[in-house]
């Protein structure tokens, strides 16, 4: 079964973190393979401090509930980047030129 982005999941087993097992988490992030296979998923537990764990796929089970992308970004909140070459600077966003030092 194929876990998504934002999908609630229970760690199933995990040698790794056995602490976690039981627990519900959310997929923040998806690691692939170059042939577009999984490799691991990263998986937050809303309200802790302790950032993402990375899991195995065998790890985890989908329970199908997702949630809201705004939980956890916020999408107004949104930078521009100019790419010249190898070069990539950030936009002010009120005056449309490149931040100094941001390169």
């Amino acid at each position: 079964m194929t876990i998504s982005y934002y999908e609630k999941v229970v760690v199933t087993s995990s040698n790794r973190f056995p602490e976690y097992v039981g627990r519900i988490g959310v997929v923040l992030g998806i690691s692939k393979e170059d042939d577009s296979r999984v490799s691991a998923y990263s998986v937050t537990f809303p309200g802790e401090d302790g950032g993402a764990c990375f899991f195995f796929p065998e790890e985890l089970r989908g329970i199908g509930e997702f949630v809201d992308r705004s939980e956890f970004y916020d999408d107004n909140d949104r930078i521009k980047v100019r790419v010249d070459g190898d070069e990539g600077s950030l936009i002010n966003s009120s005056t449309g030129s490149s931040e100094p030092g941001c390169e």
